[in-house]
């Protein structure tokens, strides 16, 4: 039989198709349950049969071998089929917690508090040095000092256990011993509470050589180069860039000014390095036709210790982008200094708009400071200005990105485009130009997936033009929506079209040659609430990363979408900019915390329809700050033109879906100090857009409405929130 014969119904029955179908187990299911969590806080588990729990228990799993306390009966909170709270005793001390869901069938139980690991990342990048350092990212990484990476070889035997030097929930740094051989190593990691119940594997990592100093080392002023600001030295550098590239190494550039006429490439395996970067500049004559880069390369090149000058221009630096950006990488920038503007000088307007135009030719949409791509990327203590975009990455895989000062010029905005395995943390990104937005982290068409992000410590500023987005994780379009049936081994069939892809205005990409890596969703019918990863298409089999524990059927309805999966968003200062931290669109147990806002729209999760369905699912907004909450002209697509600031989850339902898009959303902690309230808005009045949200101790001052909730909604648990000078602490509408 055809595989789509399996799949029963037509297009239009598909798009009538209303609400949930509660799921029949002889014991009941965990999909998956929210964590960190502490006395006092409420987890919300999903699965299925759940609507039969009569009685959870909770034991704080002791941290050594010992025995741990009995475990404590605590109520069920808001049962259903496919989801129940409870609140951890406040007798418990916090810890990691084993609980227990009975029903007259049967009983299921669950850890909480153990460590998730999201991906690894070592000093090198994609793999790390003796004597370097190995960080381990997720959540619940390392509850104390007491965290230990273990590193074993193949055959079992620990060769390091390793304490961390620097430490929080989501990130913990262990530095490696100088005596550690190269090769694969296993990893377990134990996150300082629960004993065995707080350990996990956590993949392999390779620990690699430290790299050598280079074997040629070129002064390019042996090869002529002046470096007196007036004499043309792009043939000089560039004959000796090519010298070293014949075997790799290094091209010097002493003390001077370094006048350029044209691009410089630099060969692979070659570092263009400068004396300091405030004692060498490189200068750029104007250009009538700027070249598509200034500075270029293939990719595995390096650039330090340099300042670069330049006027007309389109990307800088431009590295690993050529052929194909996933096939790049290895680019490492250090100490550089960028001063590249277009609108130098006494100008008129139409020479501003001309000299913008031309920037657009670039890419379309702009010119970048830095246009990189690929794996290994590296950019530190830099300070990098330009005429339009700070900054493109795509395709980044183990980048790391700190301690720089970015600016968005006239324009401007800076993108992460299908990341996997990116931190960014310790920068600046300010707008220095009234037209300058902010940016995004999301996939693209060349690359469908953006998962396992750090922002960390960074700020964000003074973004006033177009949508003002400091942080959003939007992207368009998906794979598929409709029924599916199970055909056995961890697959499934899909119907052929995809129901969305009838509907004006889809984005669909099921023409793409891969769908690896794409975020599934059950969004209705028999196993809501399950999730996995696409690994492979063969026409309309689609195979898992894991087999769904429920079996969908008939009434069950899926949405595919490029994945966006596992961003943390964690201590960045937000100020002037539209909104802070926006989740829009797909997002799957992505993390919000610590945050401080102020003059911006807040921090916001939307689901919708985006040309596709999109779901936003385990998100979680913790111990986040809104200081003035004042917003002018920003929110959400800057469709605020004067309001208060917003923490809040929202749908902007489509008329043929009738299922939740938003599920599990933890709103805890926030502190909200001035004109700003807390939003749950699911749009709907006919049916529950909205599945499953606590919105638990937080604190709202000097404001009009503390808690508005909107629309119908399925689950809303709300306790132990404090108002101070509020007129009205909830509101329904």
């Amino acid at each position: 039989m055809h595989i789509g014969d399996a799949i029963a119904g037509s297009i239009s029955a598909l798009l009538g198709w209303v609400g949930l179908v509660g799921v029949c187990a002889a014991a009941p299911s965990i999909f998956y349950a929210s964590d960190p969590v502490g006395p006092d806080e409420t987890v919300l588990v999903t699965g299925a049969g759940l609507e039969e729990i009569d009685s959870i228990f909770v034991q704080r799993v002791r941290d050594d071998a010992d025995a741990s306390p009995p475990p404590i009966r605590v109520d069920p909170v808001q049962p259903s089929s496919t989801s129940v709270k409870f609140t951890i005793p406040t007798q418990v001390a916090s810890g990691v917690y084993r609980y227990t869901l009975a029903t007259r069938d049967g009983s299921v139980s669950g850890v909480l508090n153990a460590p998730a690991v999201f991906w690894s990342h070592g000093d090198r990048g994609s793999c790390a040095t003796p004597g370097g350092v190995l960080r381990i990212l997720g959540r619940n990484i390392a509850r104390n000092e007491n965290a230990t990476l273990s590193l074993s070889t193949s055959d079992g035997a620990i060769v390091a256990a390793l304490r961390p030097q620097r430490h929080t929930m989501w990130d913990a740094s262990f530095p490696l011993p100088t005596s550690l051989g190269v090769g694969i190593y296993r990893l377990r990691l134990q996150n300082g509470q629960g004993d065995a119940f707080g350990a996990v594997d956590a993949g392999t990592f390779e620990i690699c050589r430290s790299p050598t100093r280079p074997a040629v080392s070129i002064d390019a002023k042996s090869f002529g180069a002046q470096g007196d600001g007036l004499v043309d030295d792009t043939a000089a550098i560039t004959h000796a860039l090519s010298e070293a590239g014949k075997s790799g190494g290094e091209v010097r550039l002493p003390r001077g000014r370094y006048r350029l006429s044209d691009a410089l490439h630099i060969p692979a395996g070659v570092i263009l390095r400068g004396e300091r970067r405030d004692l060498v500049a490189l200068i750029w004559t104007d250009f009538a036709a700027p070249p598509p880069a200034l500075v270029e390369g293939g990719g595995d090149f390096g650039l330090e210790d340099v300042t670069l000058y330049a006027s007309n221009h389109r990307h800088v630096v431009d590295g690993g982008c050529a052929p194909q950006p996933k096939n790049g990488g290895r680019v490492r920038l250090h100490r550089v200094t960028i001063r590249a503007s277009a609108y130098r000088g006494h100008i008129s307007a139409a020479d501003a708009n001309r000299l913008q135009q031309s920037l657009y030719q670039a890419t379309g949409t702009g010119a970048d400071t830095l246009r990189l791509c690929g794996a290994d990327i590296e950019v530190t203590d830099s300070d990098l200005y330009g005429s339009s975009r700070a900054f493109e990455l795509l395709a980044p895989r183990n980048a790391y990105i700190a301690r720089n000062k970015f600016y968005n010029g006239r324009g401007g905005w800076y993108a992460v485009h299908g990341g996997d395995g990116v931190i960014f943390e310790g920068n600046v990104i300010s707008g220095v130009d009234v037209t300058a937005s902010g940016g995004g982290v999301s996939p693209i068409r060349t690359s469908l997936a953006s998962s396992n992000v750090l922002f960390y410590a960074n700020t964000f500023e003074r973004m006033y033009g177009w949508d003002r987005e400091a942080v959003t994780t939007d992207g368009p379009g998906g794979f598929y929506y409709g029924a599916v049936a199970p055909i056995g081994d961890g697959a499934i069939a899909i119907a052929s079209p995809s129901t969305a892809a009838a509907i004006p205005g889809s984005i669909s990409f099921a023409d793409s040659p891969s769908w690896a890596g794409a975020t599934l969703f059950v969004l209705g019918g028999r196993g809501a609430g399950q999730f996995a990863t696409v690994e492979a298409r063969d026409g309309e089999r689609i195979t898992l990363d894991k087999p769904l524990q429920i079996e969908p059927d008939v009434s069950s309805i899926v949405t595919i979408v490029p994945a966006r999966t596992h961003h943390l968003y964690v201590d960045n200062y937000f100020s002037d900019v539209g909104i802070a931290v926006q989740l829009y669109g797909t997002a799957l147990e992505s993390y919000v915390v610590g945050n401080v806002s102020e003059r911006s729209g807040g921090f916001v999760d939307w689901a919708l329809w985006y040309h596709h369905v999109q779901a936003s699912w385990g998100t979680q907004f913790l111990d986040n700050r809104i200081l003035d909450g004042n917003v002018y002209r920003g929110g959400s697509n800057a469709a605020t033109e004067a309001g208060d600031s917003i923490l809040g989850a929202f749908v902007a339902p489509w008329r043929h879906n009738r299922t939740p898009l938003i599920r599990g959303v933890i709103i805890r902690g926030n502190r909200l100090e001035g004109n700003a309230h807390i939003e749950i808005n699911g749009r709907s009045t006919d049916f529950a857009s909205v599945k499953d949200v606590i919105v638990e101790a937080n604190s709202i001052e000097h404001a009009d409405v503390g808690i508005v909730r909107q629309g119908l909604l399925d689950g809303v648990y709300r306790r132990k929130n404090a108002f101070v000078d509020v007129q009205r602490s909830e509101v329904s509408r």
